[in-house]
């Protein structure tokens, strides 16, 4: 392999459907689908060689998945670590489940949605948020609440009230409190989707496919999980295995073109990176 391993993260997109229209979200343009338990196992097999932590979502709600406990199961069996993303919605709901699930290592849970509702609602979901804090076994998994900065004031004071001696834990281009053992509030700045022409790149080193990369929910392979829309397929992890998938010329080129620095797709080039 040509290519550096382990990876650190793989987007594996189990569902594309939401049950929010967040503000900020990408619209995909894509077939509304899911990814079921007997597909994600192939695909989960298929990445076994580049190791790394699973994130079962690019867009879509995971918690939205009929299968989800069989998903979180298949990921135990393989030694797999997940990641999780959710707008909170189907938390109280879903909570049992998700603390009984072994290979859950992280949830990150965003309020950006609930805000964007009115201050009774994020307040809502907050509340949902902490009573599962409180219902773990020791601090797993961790959890991280999401929040643009410039977030409401009636949050962060009650975080502020529900936990005194939140702490500062510095992380590039975000500001990151540890609120109590496993639980975090991050706040970046609002994340803008990347838009091919858009010219937002600047030089930088970009992981993607050299330490991340995205199955979408029909197979189709992406360099990261900010290709929403699936313009820089790759080829399809039902199809072909995922050697030629990053041997294949356009993955050689996007990965060289990373290593020094430079865009060469125009979607990369109008990307600012992920907060």
């Amino acid at each position: 392999m040509n290519y550096p391993l382990p990876f650190k993260k793989l987007y594996i997109e189990i569902t594309n459907i939401c049950n929010q229209r967040c503000a900020f979200c990408a619209e995909g343009g894509r077939k509304p689908g899911q990814m079921y338990a007997g597909q994600f196992s192939r695909v989960l097999e298929a990445l076994a060689p580049l190791g790394g932590h699973v994130y079962p979502h690019v867009l879509g709600e995971p918690l939205l998945h009929p299968e989800l406990p069989d998903i979180l199961d298949i990921c135990r069996a393989k030694s797999r670590p997940v990641n999780l993303a959710t707008n909170g919605k189907l938390l109280a709901e879903q909570a049992d489940m998700l603390l009984s699930a072994q290979a859950l290592r992280l949830i990150n849970i965003s309020l950006h949605s609930a805000r964007d509702k009115g201050p009774e609602a994020a307040a809502g979901l907050l509340q949902d948020v902490l009573r599962f804090a409180k219902a773990r076994r020791g601090e797993r998994p961790y959890i991280t609440i999401r929040l643009w900065r410039g977030a409401d004031r009636d949050i962060l004071s009650e975080l502020s009230r529900a936990f005194p001696g939140m702490t500062i834990s510095p992380r590039s281009g975000h500001e990151a409190y540890k609120l109590a053992a496993g639980l975090f509030l991050d706040l970046a700045e609002p994340f803008e989707w990347p838009v091919a022409g858009s010219g937002r790149w600047s030089p930088r080193c970009c992981p993607g496919l050299s330490g991340q990369l995205a199955v979408l929910v029909d197979g189709t392979v992406v360099p990261c999980c900010l290709d929403a829309r699936g313009e820089l397929g790759l080829g399809n992890i039902f199809e072909g295995p995922i050697e030629g998938i990053l041997s294949s010329p356009r993955a050689k080129a996007i990965r060289e073109g990373f290593k020094s620095r430079s865009a060469v797709e125009p979607l990369c080039r109008g990307c600012a990176g992920k907060p």
